[in-house]
């Protein structure tokens, strides 16, 4: 009984421990309260880290922009503009007014309402107020948009071939959609709006009196003469500055009335002080108080021409206080006549285009543009060139040319992570309009043929048509993942034999119908040349910079006098350091290459120099490149010459921020400030010494 109750007793006694040896309540919060801080601390980590991973993918996608913009460009040297420059805007058209030479590369902001006050506007629905009138929404007057005119972008007149139902030689612009309004009535862009300009090569010029001889029929209509009004004595403009220019005539020896594109500087009495100021204008042949028809010449006033380019803008033009051209600085070239879509080419004009696919930056020249030779200042013949300035549409529309290879075509990625759906909305939280926005300047078709905006177009670079797709119907050639970014192709007749097919579509320039689409005639896809344009989710641009292909040496009065294109030896005219060049604000942090700077000590040839990016302290806001103390000029007038813009600059700015436009205009305007100074930038350059000669 004694071993049977001890046994009992050890029994309850295990039991009894086995009861009470477990964690309590307050055990447990302590242990959860211990593991909670230790979690917090440890999550604490991740958005840093997150967002360090997000910097590095964003740097990346940059990169990898940038790189495939400047291949692009380089695989395309023998078209590069002669100089991209910024603009200024006006109108709620947003169209094309002048390039502002006072723009710096950096100013990413708007323009102000008020200048007095400093106070920008800007309404609910994102257009920017400028003197109280809406000039266009913000993304087209700030960022990257502020540099979007292409001057002199061209090359020879390609060979013809077929595109539609037309036959010519197809130039793809590089840096289209563009700005480009076409009138229903005459079926080609307005004079007053004419943001697409096409010309030709550089005439010869020389300086001489008026020809002895105006109907002589050997007259050169590859040269024009500069006529300084001192030698100006008889009619059609006696006693002014004036050119005449070799006409174009048709086999008969018929003049073939045509514009003239003139660019030339000229010194100009302000009350005692002198200044110099460049022109750029078109000169209409039908304006007789500007220019007239003298035999086989067609004569220009330069002095009329002043006063009717509107560069003193709301100041009177006074002739008395015109003082004279500068002769080396005299351009000139013939100006291409655009024809409707549905016009007849003219077999004795080769000057003739088309534009063919609107704002998609398709431009067909005269298939008699081939093959014709203009003469040079040697007397050799080159080429005809087709030279066109114009304005880029929109920097945040991504081009990603490719080719679709010949063999393992099904799906295509594209460079950036994910794409802008119609169903999406901007940085500023209003709903995305695709690429065309609401004015319908760049509507394209979709699957259906239902013209619109949309959210992606993928363009045959071979006929500028566009490629019917973007859906699963019948007619589509391919479905994009926009999340991922990636197209696949679909073969829409099915026939696997014949390679996978594609139906295109073909402007025709008509507003009530401005798409065909080519049902009949399907194309292989399999090697050719595509172009994807679209908008990256993020707010990114893709922009090109480039300095001018040549500077003149030019004397202004003062440092708002230098135009575009031009550098200023310092001291030449009574301001500026003389051991200085100076060049306008647009050329900021450009590269250039200087032939001769001839100095107190000796001349230098050849040398590379890059632009300051700061301006000078000394009242004089331009930016330069500077020299040792101890070299300045000899003669200031000549110690700067043959100076050659060097570089060409891809820039690509993103912004991952977002902010809220309301109701009050000025608050939205701070607000727009605030999320511009989150702009990224990555920035590649290249040295194409001049891009061409």
């Amino acid at each position: 009984m004694t071993k049977l109750h001890e046994l009992t007793s050890m029994g309850a006694q295990k039991m009894t421990r086995q009861k009470t040896s477990g964690t309590s309540l307050i055990e447990l919060l302590v242990v959860i309260v211990v593991f909670l801080v230790g979690i917090l601390a440890f999550v604490q980590i991740f958005p840093q880290g997150l967002n360090t991973l997000r910097v590095t993918r964003n740097n990346t996608l940059a990169n990898s922009l940038a790189r495939s913009e400047m291949q692009r460009i380089q695989g395309q040297s023998n078209q590069v503009a002669e100089l991209i420059a910024p603009v200024t805007y006006v109108g709620g058209t947003t169209a094309f007014i002048s390039i502002n030479t006072s723009a710096n590369f950096n100013d990413l902001l708007p323009p102000v309402d008020d200048t007095a006050t400093n106070t920008g506007r800007l309404t609910s629905d994102g257009q920017v107020l400028i003197g109280g009138t809406p000039s266009g929404p913000w993304q087209k007057l700030s960022g990257s948009n502020v540099f979007s005119r292409i001057i002199g972008e061209g090359r020879p007149v390609p060979a013809p071939r077929r595109v539609g139902t037309d036959q010519g030689g197809l130039m793809q612009l590089m840096f289209a959609p563009i700005y480009y309004f076409r009138d229903a009535a005459t079926g080609v862009q307005p004079v007053n709006r004419a943001a697409l300009l096409v010309y030709g090569n550089d005439m010869v010029g020389r300086n001489a009196g008026p020809p002895g001889n105006p109907n002589d029929p050997r007259t050169n209509d590859s040269l024009f003469i500069y006529v300084d009004g001192e030698d100006a004595e008889d009619p059609p403009f006696a006693d002014q500055d004036q050119i005449w220019i070799g006409s174009l005539r048709d086999g008969s020896g018929t003049v073939i009335p045509k514009s003239y594109r003139i660019q030339f500087s000229f010194n100009y009495d302000e009350g005692g002080t002198v200044r110099q100021y460049d022109v750029i204008v078109v000169v209409d042949p039908s304006d007789t108080t500007i220019a007239t028809q003298v035999g086989n010449y067609f004569v220009v006033s330069l002095q009329q021409l002043v006063g009717k380019s509107g560069i003193f803008g709301s100041a009177a033009f006074v002739p008395s206080q015109y003082r004279n051209a500068d002769g080396g600085s005299i351009r000139v070239q013939r100006v291409f006549q655009e024809l409707a879509p549905s016009d007849t080419w003219n077999v004795s004009d080769p000057f003739q285009y088309k534009v063919v696919s609107s704002n998609l930056g398709s431009v067909l020249m005269s298939p008699y543009g081939f093959r014709y030779n203009v003469r040079t200042i040697r007397g050799a013949t080159v080429p005809l060139r087709a030279n066109v300035d114009y304005t880029v549409y929109d920097w945040r529309i991504i081009r990603d040319e490719f080719r679709v290879p010949l063999t393992g075509y099904g799906s295509m990625k594209l460079t950036v992570n994910s794409i802008r759906p119609l169903s999406g909305s901007g940085p500023d939280g209003l709903p995305n309009r695709g690429l065309g926005g609401a004015d319908g300047s760049l509507w394209t078709p979709n699957q259906d043929g239902v013209n619109g905006s949309q959210d992606f177009i993928l363009q045959d670079v071979e006929t500028g048509g566009i490629i019917v797709g973007n859906g699963s119907g019948a007619n589509s050639a391919y479905v994009v993942d926009k999340s991922n970014s990636v197209i696949t192709f679909r073969d829409v007749d099915g026939n696997s034999a014949n390679g996978i097919t594609a139906f295109v579509a073909f402007a025709t320039g008509n507003s009530a119908t401005p798409w065909v689409i080519d049902n009949a005639n399907p194309i292989d896809l399999r090697g050719r040349a595509l172009r994807a344009l679209y908008m990256a989710t993020a707010e990114v641009s893709v922009q090109v910079s480039k300095a001018a292909t040549q500077y003149r040496v030019a004397v202004p009065g003062g440092p708002g006098s230098l135009q575009s294109a031009e550098a200023y030896a310092g001291g030449s005219n009574g301001w500026g350091a003389p051991n200085r060049i100076y060049f306008p604000r647009m050329d900021a942090g450009q590269r250039v290459i200087i032939g001769e700077i001839w100095t107190d000590n000796g001349p230098l040839l050849d040398q590379e120099f890059r632009i300051s990016e700061g301006v000078e302290t000394g009242g004089t806001e331009l930016p330069f490149i500077e020299l040792p103390s101890n070299l300045n000029f000899t003669e200031n007038n000549y110690a700067v010459r043959r100076v050659r813009g060097s570089s060409v600059r891809v820039r690509v700015l993103w912004n991952p921020q977002n902010f809220q436009l309301g109701t009050d205009q000025v608050d939205n305007f701070r607000r727009l400030v605030t999320w511009a100074q989150s702009w990224r930038r990555i920035e590649t350059e290249s040295f194409l010494a001049g891009a061409r000669n």
